[in-house]
C-alpha cells in the first residue's frame, strides 16, 4: 500500500515538472514514451516467451500505439 501511495505521489508531480521544463509538447511526449522502451525491452527479454502474432493483431497493436501517441501529445499540449 505504501508503494502505491508513493507511486501516486510521484506521478502527481509529473505535470508540474513538465511545465517547469518548458519543452514543446511533441518533445515531452516523445521522451515520455522513449524512457519506457528499456523497461519494456527487459520485460520482453526476461519473460522468455516467443509469441508469434497474426497480421490483424499486429495492426491493432500499431493502431493502439498511434492512438496513445496522440493521447500523450494532447496531454502535453493541455498542460
Amino acid at each position: 500500500m505504501l508503494i502505491a501511495l508513493a507511486g501516486a505521489g510521484a506521478i502527481s508531480f509529473a505535470p508540474l515538472l513538465y511545465k517547469l521544463s518548458e519543452t514543446n509538447p511533441a518533445t515531452g511526449a516523445f521522451f515520455r514514451m522513449a524512457y519506457a522502451v528499456p523497461l519494456l525491452f527487459l520485460i520482453v527479454y526476461f519473460s522468455g516467451k516467443a509469441e508469434v502474432r497474426d497480421t490483424q493483431s499486429r495492426r491493432l497493436t500499431l493502431l493502439a500505439g498511434i492512438i496513445i501517441a496522440f493521447d500523450f501529445l494532447a496531454y502535453h499540449s493541455a498542460i
